[in-house]
């Protein structure tokens, strides 16, 4: 890090330049598009025996993709340093200065701020130090910056002696999450940004209800994550922590692991006194209850807007494994798959197509902008993985594909926090279309016409006309009346979206607010008008 710290200085970059450790073996996506090849490629023997006719320029090598090595190859270790028993002092990113978190709130985080933790540890008779500075996926870009300044400047404060890790949220390695004893949680919102021209102001959950997906695969990387406070949000194979005024549930789904079901306990124990409203705001009085899947009270349900569906595991039914990533891509010529290490949905990039093995069911998730040859090759090489797996799965195991922005509950599922917008909230919007669009609006607004549709690109339009083999949902072009979606979900309806479902004139009465005015709210402002309006 120290090295990396002098390259930025002599080549002039700025000082704010971020460093991000990258682990051998268990290199990101994002890591990995910067070359030209990483690893040997992997490719079908069909494509390796093509012949190339003479005075033609010779295609790139092509390799057989070994799928043995595939199922062998586990994701890289990650070893902590030590047990995480040493010295912990956290500081919060605030108008661009450290502000001291108090040791009662050390493993709570929010999604929207950055943060610098100080970790201090023996190694024989010698401290050593580690300094991360978690960036939350909201975390504006100044809060962001500032953190590895500021980290910067503790680093040379203590004589240039600690390791500096960038940590993003989701990314975490074991050791910063081990630091937390199973307690590590993520809030929505945050502070914000600092600068003085920013129109935005803190946002916070303060409607006293929150949901909390407790994920992990062992005691060294579980965590709590806040998610959206619907049925669609559960699923059999994990925990979840449902925080109300009165009660703190701690529901175990029926596949969840032990570890993930003690950290629900530890959560719920810590959110039992979290504060809800304005600062100094009493903490009410909250009986904890622990709650196994199929027995929850009325009361659970309520809190969730009323009993919903949700990724069940049937009796019987074999438990999914541990899930893994794979990368298919020929970007570069050559057909390679490659897994993704600690992965999450930001993984998934559009140009691509992934394989999600969960050892009951085999997903391939198809990019919208992946490419015919990539989609073959890939659910050929996943009818190969099956064949050659020695884990006693059963090889004709169902392999379902499952299309960009329609993908279903049961393969969300095994991302923690899955974002349904992910992708359609930051596509860049044409100024020149966009003006078209608000006068031939304007112009039927006038006439007394319904305005025109959107023109979709070729892109857009093909991904979502394409039919989920694996189910999905309804287009929200297609609409409920207000009294449809308030009793309950209509066949087909995302619930997490359910206002996307209403006409113009349903919504403006529901919300009392058009749509582009209700999409520039925070999230947890969001969260409250569906709630009053009866569709959450």
């Amino acid at each position: 890090m120290m090295t990396a710290q002098k390259f930025i200085k002599d080549s002039g970059k700025p000082n704010h330049t971020q460093v991000e450790r990258v682990v051998e073996s268990g290199e990101t996506t994002l890591f990995k598009s910067y070359f030209h090849a990483f690893d040997p490629p992997f490719t079908p023997k069909s494509l390796a025996d093509r012949s190339v006719s003479s005075g033609v320029a010779g295609a790139v090598e092509q390799k057989e993709i070994d799928v043995s090595a595939l199922q062998a190859n586990a994701a890289a270790a990650d070893t902590p340093v030590d047990d995480g028993s040493g010295k912990i002092e956290i500081w919060r990113i605030e108008d661009f200065k450290k502000v001291e978190v108090s040791p009662e709130k050390y493993g709570q985080f929010y999604g929207g701020d950055s943060y610098i933790l100080l970790y201090t540890y023996m190694v024989g008779p010698r401290e050593e130090y580690i300094i991360y500075f978690w960036q939350g996926k909201d975390s504006s870009k100044d809060e962001k910056g500032a953190s590895a300044l500021l980290a910067k400047e503790l680093d040379d404060a203590m004589g240039g002696a600690p390791v500096q890790v960038r940590v993003v949220q989701g990314k975490e390695p074991n050791h910063f999450r081990q630091l937390f004893k199973g307690k590590m949680i993520v809030h929505e919102g945050g502070k914000a940004s600092g600068f003085k021209n920013s129109t935005e102001g803190d946002s916070f959950d303060d409607d006293g209800i929150s949901l909390f997906h407790v994920k992990g695969t062992n005691a060294l990387n579980v965590f709590g994550l806040q998610v959206s406070e619907v049925p669609a949000a559960l699923n059999s194979q994990d925990c979840f922590v449902l925080v109300t005024p009165t009660t703190m549930y701690s529901w175990m789904g029926v596949g969840s692991n032990d570890d993930e079901k003690a950290s629900a306990t530890a959560i719920s124990e810590v959110l039992s006194t979290h504060t809800y409203g304005p600062p100094g705001t009493a903490p009410p009085s909250r009986e904890l209850v622990t709650v196994a899947e199929g027995e929850e009270p009325d009361a659970f349900w309520e809190a969730l807007g009323g009993k919903g569906e949700y990724p069940k595991q049937a009796p019987g039914e074999p438990v999914p494994s541990d899930p893994r990533l794979f990368q298919c891509s020929n970007a570069f010529g050559s057909f390679v798959v490659e897994e993704v290490c600690s992965f999450d949905q930001e993984d998934l990039l559009e140009d691509d197509v992934y394989l999600l093995d969960v050892g009951t069911t085999l997903y391939a998730w198809i990019g919208g902008g992946a490419n015919a040859d990539e989609r073959r090759l890939a659910i050929d090489t996943a009818q190969k993985y099956n064949a050659a797996a020695t884990d006693g799965r059963d090889p004709d195991i169902p392999i379902i594909e499952v299309i960009q922005n329609r993908e279903p509950l049961m393969f969300t599922q095994f991302f923690a926090g899955w974002d349904g917008e992910m992708w359609t909230k930051n596509v860049f919007v044409d100024p020149y279309e966009a003006k078209l669009a608000a006068q031939r609006a304007a112009a039927a607004a006038e006439a007394g016409e319904d305005a025109p549709a959107p023109m979709l690109s070729q892109k857009s339009m093909s991904s979502a006309q394409l039919l989920n083999p694996a189910g999905g949902f309804k287009p929200t072009s297609e609409k409920f009346s207000l009294a449809e979606l308030q009793a309950g979900t209509p066949e087909g309806v995302d619930p997490t979206k359910k206002e996307e479902y209403l006409s113009d004139a349903d919504f403006l009465e529901a919300f009392k607010v058009d749509m582009a005015a209700y999409k520039a709210l925070p999230g947890w402002k969001q969260k409250n008008l569906k709630r009053s309006s009866k569709l959450f």
